[in-house]
């Protein structure tokens, strides 16, 4: 039944786009409204999945279901896991882009001025300070993980234009 999933209690539950079931339809079954743990087939895949009760919570349901909309959309067949990395991950780093008081340009013009080297070199630190911190001293760092990911998919972007805008460093000191 397209749009349905069907759970261990054998129950159909209508969740939105076929997607993470809201845990509604088990308020009688026996296994309360929101299950720990949560297992159910996709009737027109035919796969298994396992869902936590951080995955079914309502605060982000309507969320996860419009991530699984887009992936559809783009010819993916959405996963838990595909879901939840679109909606824990790029799209707190797409926030960043979006937000109107952040200091980059929302044309791109701000981080295309360095080419393609110098957003290698912005890369680099990014990823060194999320090893720093996460490595080093053992500290979660989600905002550096999310400006690592922006600037690899700038460099993903990007034209191979060397240094762009900037030119090419000094190679010499010039003497005076």
């Amino acid at each position: 039944m397209p749009g349905h999933t069907r759970d261990v209690c054998g129950c159909t539950c209508p969740a939105e786009m076929g997607r993470i079931c809201n845990g509604e339809c088990h308020t009688g079954s026996g296994q309360g409204k929101y299950p720990d743990d949560y297992v159910r087939i996709d009737e027109d895949q035919g796969e298994w999945e396992f869902a936590t009760q951080s995955m079914i919570d309502e605060a982000n349901q309507k969320e996860y279901d419009r991530a699984a909309t887009f992936l559809e959309a783009n010819g993916l067949s959405p996963s838990l896991d595909a879901v939840e990395q679109l909606t824990k991950v790029f799209l707190p780093c797409l926030r960043i882009m979006c937000d109107p008081s952040h200091p980059w340009d929302p044309t791109g013009k701000t981080w295309r001025k360095s080419g393609v080297l110098g957003i290698l070199t912005d890369v680099r630190k990014k990823f060194e300070r999320l090893w720093e911190r996460g490595w080093t001293h053992g500290k979660r760092h989600d905002d550096s993980g999310h400006d690592l990911i922006n600037y690899i998919g700038f460099y993903m972007r990007s034209e191979d234009n060397g240094w762009g805008d900037w030119g090419p460093p000094a190679t010499k000191k010039e003497e005076q």
